[in-house]
């Protein structure tokens, strides 16, 4: 019996999923694949966009359960098999080795291009750093440090922190961040001199250390003042946009996975740039891949309300979205088959209904519910965007990959980093009509105003009493 293989046909006619054929069909007659090659495992299917409830796309490209070098050897031995039958072998092998070498040099670009990336980062970064001093186990070069120096924290062991360029410290080889994961962060904006909703952010991440059980050491005025602090030493000129990622580990403790053993915080925060998406991707959207084995869990397996450094769940589902395709992002789904957000972003679905132009209450505005995602806080500021300009707006437990499709949609994406993101294609097919429609467009403005004003959040050149006022103030711009 031939082994079946599960494709992803485009018909000319109508661009549909067609179904599974004869791998032999892929060897120009061979009964089987090539030693090694093996058939997708069970439970990867491509149903048709016409499968409403399976909450699955089509995947573009044939589906194996490797990828990288053996996908290589499947298509030498297919065109290999193919040359042998038309005589014209060593031509078609030549082709083979010129695409290998292609895909090489174009590897070693990705890679040159992070390093630079990297560098870039490096060269102008600062990080705020504060461990617990333990003989033999704190890094010497932050202890030994002109620049650290002892914190005033109720402790019963002795604390040191400072400002650093990257390359100047590290943390401890025993910090439960870098054993288990045991941490939780934050990212924030700045853009205009401004570090945007500021507050809201460090409310959160208080949330989300609560939810650990983690003890920050510090009270929320004194650690946004050393962050603040941090952006100072990096000196970004009012035009840059920047970017915090601050973090609380668990601390130091043993090889053991016992907090109780932890003996208190490591907290830190990066202060830099950040560039998830060039910057034409905001001019013509992206595509988006679906993530159909690697599921996001619920609360009570990995709690999506607390933002925590456990993100092996996203990087797998990132890496199974987008495998062998040229894409930057992935859509995650439920246990049952409904949209939970991106892997680092929320994602939204417009529905507009005939005269919406002129009847704002004609834009019906859709977002996965928060059982499944994380609350964002730009999420929160779209959602109260879009009620002020007289959208509906719903959250929803059943938004599937195919109802981001149809001409009347539009379709984007929400985060820290990628503010407002169009995605235009889902696993190739057409979101409207493939470019950035104008709901999408006009809640961009609206952000973008937003992130323009001193009011939501607060100046980057402040001095410690006017965050320590700021910190204290409970009025938040945005209906969180």
């Amino acid at each position: 019996m031939p082994v079946m293989v599960h494709a992803s046909q485009e018909n000319s006619a109508s661009g549909k999923y067609i179904g599974t054929v004869p791998v032999c069909q892929f060897f120009n007659g061979s009964e089987a694949p090539p030693a090694g090659i093996e058939a997708p495992p069970a439970g990867i299917e491509a149903p048709g966009l016409e499968s409403r409830h399976s909450g699955l796309l089509p995947a573009p490209k044939i589906l194996f359960s490797k990828a990288g070098f053996q996908s290589i050897i499947f298509w030498f031995w297919r065109v290999h098999c193919a040359a042998l039958a038309s005589a014209k072998a060593p031509f078609v092998i030549h082709m083979v080795v010129v695409s290998i070498r292609r895909k090489i040099m174009a590897d070693r670009k990705v890679v040159a291009g992070a390093i630079r990336t990297l560098e870039e980062v490096g060269a102008k970064a600062r990080v705020f750093v504060s461990m617990p001093v333990i003989k033999g186990v704190t890094p010497r070069a932050f202890v030994d440090s002109h620049a650290a120096e002892k914190a005033a924290t109720k402790e019963p062991v002795t604390r040191l922190h400072g400002i650093f360029a990257l390359d100047e410290v590290g943390l401890s080889f025993l910090d439960h961040s870098a054993l288990y994961g045991d941490a939780c962060f934050e990212g924030i904006l700045i853009r205009n001199g401004i570090v945007f909703l500021y507050r809201e952010h460090l409310d959160r991440f208080w949330d989300s250390a609560a939810g650990l059980k983690i003890e920050i050491p510090y009270s929320k005025e004194a650690l946004a003042w050393h962050v603040i602090n941090t952006i100072q030493a990096v000196g970004f000129d009012k035009k840059e946009s920047g970017y915090i990622r601050l973090i609380v580990t668990r601390g130091i403790g043993d090889l053991g996975l016992n907090p109780k053993k932890c003996v208190g915080a490591t907290v830190y925060a990066v202060v830099s740039t950040i560039k998830l998406y060039p910057k034409e991707a905001y001019d013509v959207g992206i595509e988006v891949g679906v993530s159909k084995r690697i599921r996001r869990p619920g609360a009570t397996i990995l709690d999506p309300r607390i933002k925590s450094n456990n993100y092996l769940n996203n990087v797998l589902g990132l890496i199974e979205g987008t495998r062998n395709l040229e894409l930057l992002e992935s859509l995650m789904l439920t246990a049952d088959g409904s949209i939970a957000e991106a892997t680092v972003d929320n994602v939204f679905c417009v529905v507009k209904e005939s005269g919406y132009r002129t009847q704002p209450s004609k834009v019906k505005l859709l977002t996965p519910i928060g059982a499944y995602c994380l609350k964002g806080i730009t999420r929160a500021c779209i959602l109260d965007f879009a009620r002020k300009l007289g959208y509906k707006v719903e959250e929803v437990a059943d938004l599937m990959p195919v109802d981001l499709l149809g001409d009347d949609r539009e379709c984007f994406m929400t985060g820290t980093g990628a503010g407002i993101m169009p995605i235009v294609k889902v696993c190739g097919n057409l979101v409207g009509d493939g470019r950035p429609g104008e709901i999408t467009r006009k809640l961009l403005a609206q952000i973008q105003k937003a992130m323009a004003n001193p009011a939501f959040g607060v100046s980057t050149s402040a001095d410690r009493g006017q965050v320590a006022r700021y910190m204290k103030s409970k009025r938040s711009p945005i209906k969180l």
